[in-house]
């Protein structure tokens, strides 16, 4: 007997047998895709989640999506699966096809490209492509007009695709294979596993249909500069589906994303962070948050920021065409974007915050890397009460690692909230005492946050209003051939400043906080607030040392008495915009409310109730041009106007207080929110 055979390794492990085919449009990016089915058995054992793929740590670039909803797995589709027999006997169930994207590993870590890609003759009478190492795509050649060709060159053989044969060789023979990583259906692949292990006999007979995907042109022998890797091709494809259909995963359809720069400068910050300040400090940055609506407020105790606030703070004020370029240093013809020879397909002449192509998207994330996100750390990481607030953090996360040393039951409950904190591991709510002492760890934060006023820094709106005044330094900086860096310090400096002097200006019981920021204690979510916080801020202008603060950090390259009136005019346009506002604002409540107000007499609120009724019937008129505009009545406006005064005379003194300024301050007549559509 020949023993020699036996011990030939097997190079590939699952084969199936479906329809090959391939999309592309409009001169995309190529994907093709193979229509099988896999016996449950066989789905269990070979279907991964893209938790299953391992990273040198947390690579934002090959990250994948990676959440699912253990809720909506217990809640909705294990129950459908799982019906009673008479319910069961008359109804029929389906899923439709799991996406499954074939994904290159080696010892479970994700590698960016396919091996080789050559032309194969498996045996007489068949053709197909094999990409070493890794998984061949073959089937019966054909020359008839209705077969398919294996590849988009001119030359390329036909396939019958009814009878295509796609052999994988899995990391569960080799280590240095595929795998197969679900990036759409992933719940309901979770509950079929689910089953599988606890109630066999449910799931038995079931075939999972199964849409197989991969990059073709994404191998080790391609052209790197301009092809994308395979996690990049199905990171974006995640994308483009759950946005295109239903939108889930918040963070995950920012940091997958590569169509715009605020985008990628959110991918790139968190690697920075994780290089920088290691776990600790990524902890405090939410970027795996499932719900599109929480993805753009702070939702953990223990969170810095958020990505979608910083995505969207990016955009609101720095998407115009001069900042891009002067944000991340860029010239008409530096060589990273327009390289000599160049396709002018591949490279767009001039690069937008949302145009570019592939080639030049690489070159894009190391001026990012260099130029933008070395601004976003000193924001988040270095900044006065930013860095308190991570002190405050890492204070606590050191309490539960000593507490790990101790040993014990307490112990191993400061090992859970460790490892929920810095591993993202679902934390056993079930487990009182694991549920206790996650609860501790968040009183203590959110005590300490409130014993040093550092509460309104973690507001979206109070982030998003210092991006405005930011917005607006890296406009004088271009105005003023500051770099970037300088005019993003000064930013800074004044933020630090403002914190540094006295973080009670902040505080909710401040008049003139009232009806512009807050409503009693609950912060207004408004845009309004961002305005009004934002005019805050830029009214420390007015303050010498602030102006002195601001200079010294940025703008000692401009001669004094060139930028400081501009600081001095915007700090007043801010402050009259700010009076403006709680002017506007306080009228509203008022009128909102003046007929529960008891603090008026019986006659005053019934002659306010007459001359509101008396004004509404004159600007009916004017609309329908029965009477001319200038002859409105505003005998209401104005009778609120002078109700609301002494509230106005208060908050105005109150605001020269805090911002210790002794001349007047002018309210503006009309607001200006311009800041985000301003273009230079």
């Amino acid at each position: 007997m020949d023993f020699e055979d036996l011990q030939d390794e097997r190079e590939y492990d699952v084969e199936l047998i479906g329809n090959f085919g391939r999309f592309i449009s409009s001169g995309s990016y190529p994907v093709e895709f193979f229509m099988a089915s896999m016996p449950m058995s066989q789905a269990n054992k070979y279907l991964k989640f893209a938790r299953d793929v391992q990273m040198d740590d947390v690579n934002f670039d090959l990250l994948m999506q990676r959440d699912i909803d253990e809720k909506r797995v217990e809640e909705d589709i294990i129950p459908y699966l799982q019906q009673d027999e008479t319910t069961a006997a008359t109804r029929p169930l389906f899923f439709p096809p799991l996406l499954a994207a074939i994904v290159p590993v080696s010892d479970e870590k994700i590698r960016e490209f396919y091996g080789a890609r050559s032309r194969v003759v498996p045996r007489p009478g068949f053709v197909g492509e094999s990409w070493a190492g890794h998984f061949m795509l073959y089937g019966k050649e054909t020359s008839s007009s209705d077969g398919l060709a294996l590849s988009t060159e001119p030359d390329s053989p036909k396939i019958k695709s009814k009878q295509a044969i796609l052999s994988l060789r899995t990391s569960e023979l080799n280590p240095h294979g595929v795998m197969l990583i679900v990036i759409d259906g992933q719940h309901r692949l979770r509950a079929l596993k689910r089953l599988w292990e606890e109630h066999r006999d449910k799931v038995r007979d079931l075939v999972v249909p199964v849409c197989v995907m991969y990059a073709p042109n994404s191998h080790e022998n391609a052209d790197k500069v301009n092809i994308p890797s395979v996690p990049r091709v199905f990171r974006n494809l995640f994308v483009d589906v759950n946005s295109t259909m239903t939108v889930v995963g918040g963070h995950f359809n920012i940091l997958l994303s590569d169509k715009s720069l605020g985008d990628i400068a959110c991918r790139v910050f968190c690697d920075s962070v994780l290089t920088k300040y290691g776990k600790e400090g990524l902890a405090c940055v939410e970027w795996n948050t499932r719900s599109k609506k929480q993805s753009f407020n702070v939702n953990k105790v223990h969170s810095l920021t958020s990505i979608g606030v910083l995505q969207r703070s990016l955009e609101d004020n720095f998407k115009a065409d001069m900042l891009v370029y002067y944000l991340l240093g860029l010239t008409e013809g530096a060589q990273d974007m327009f390289p000599d020879g160049a396709d002018a397909d591949e490279y767009y002449p001039r690069i937008k915050w949302d145009k570019f192509s592939y080639a030049q998207s690489n070159a894009l994330k190391l001026r990012i890397k260099d130029h933008l996100s070395p601004l976003l750390i000193s924001l988040f990481f270095e900044s006065v009460p930013f860095k308190r607030l991570h002190g405050i953090f890492l204070d606590e996360v050191g309490k539960l690692k000593d507490e790990v040393k101790r040993g014990g039951r307490s112990g191993v409950c400061a090992q859970a909230v460790l490892q929920h904190l810095l591993e993202y591991k679902p934390l056993d709510e079930k487990d009182p005492d694991y549920k206790k002492r996650w609860l501790q760890f968040e009183e203590a934060i959110e005590s300490r946050r409130s014993d040093e006023n550092l509460n309104i820094v973690r507001y979206a709106l109070f982030q998003r209003a210092f991006f405005n005044v930011a917005g607006i330094f890296v406009r004088f900086g271009l105005e003023y051939a500051v770099t970037p860096a300088n005019a993003f310090a000064a930013a800074i400096a004044l933020l630090n400043y403002v914190f540094e002097k006295d973080r009670s200006v902040f505080d909710f019981d401040k008049s003139y906080l009232q009806y512009t920021a807050f409503d009693q204690r609950r912060i207004r979510t408004r845009e309004e607030t961002r305005f009004a916080l934002r005019d805050l801020l830029l009214s420390y202008l007015l303050v010498k040392d602030a102006r002195d603060a601001v200079y010294k950090a940025g703008f000692t390259s401009v001669k004094s008495e060139l930028i400081t009136p501009a600081l001095i005019d915007r700090g007043f346009n801010a402050a009259g915009e700010f009076l403006a506002r709680y002017r506007e604002e306080r009228a509203k409540a008022f009128k909102k409310g003046y007929e529960l107000d008891y603090s008026l007499t019986h006659e005053q609120r019934d002659d306010l109730r007459l001359k509101e009724l008396e004004q509404r019937a004159a600007e009916r008129a004017v609309k329908e041009s029965r009477v001319d505009e200038g002859g409105i009545n505003k005998s209401f406006d104005n009778a609120v106007n002078e109700y609301i005064e002494a509230y106005f005379v208060e908050a105005k003194k109150d605001l020269r207080s805090s911002l210790g300024v002794e001349g007047d301050l002018l309210e503006k007549q009309t607001l200006d929110e311009s800041i985000e559509s301003e273009e230079i």
